[in-house]
C-alpha cells in the first residue's frame, strides 16, 4: 500500500474525499496493468516479448533499464540541480555527520555515482 500511497498523496491534495475515490481508481488500475503479467503463467505463456514471457519482460524492464535509469537521473538530478543549502540540510537530518563526510558524499553522488551506474546499465544490457 506504501507505492500506492505515493501516487494518491500526490494527487489528492489533502481531500479526503477524493483520496478514497483515488485510492480505488489507482488500485483497480494497477490491478488491469498486471492482468497480463498473471496470465503469462497460463493462458498467455505462448506470448513472448524479445524472447520473454510478459512476466519476465516486465521484470526485466522494471529492474535492469527503468531502475538503473532512475538512479541516474536521480544521482544527476540531486548533485547538479538541487540548491547547496537545501541538499546540505537534507543530508544532516538525523545524522551526526560532519562537513567532511558531506563533502565526500557530494562528490561521490556528482562524479562517481553515474559513471558507476552508466556501467552496470550498459553491463546489464549487454554493450560491455
Amino acid at each position: 500500500f506504501s507505492l500506492l500511497e505515493t501516487v494518491v498523496s500526490a494527487l489528492a491534495n489533502g481531500e479526503q474525499e477524493r483520496r478514497t475515490k483515488l485510492s480505488w481508481m489507482i488500485g483497480f488500475g494497477i490491478f488491469l496493468v498486471g492482468i497480463p503479467s498473471a496470465l503469462s503463467f497460463g493462458v498467455w505463456s505462448d506470448i513472448t516479448i524479445f524472447g520473454k514471457n510478459i512476466f519476465d519482460a516486465v521484470d526485466f524492464l522494471s529492474s535492469n533499464i527503468l531502475m538503473p535509469l532512475g538512479a541516474l537521473f536521480i544521482s544527476i538530478f540531486v548533485s547538479f540541480k538541487m540548491e547547496k543549502k537545501v541538499l546540505e540540510a537534507e543530508f544532516f537530518v538525523g545524522g551526526n555527520y560532519g562537513k567532511k563526510v558531506f563533502i565526500c558524499w557530494a562528490f561521490l553522488l556528482r562524479f562517481i555515482a553515474p559513471l558507476a551506474i552508466i556501467i552496470v546499465f550498459l553491463n546489464v544490457i549487454g554493450i560491455i
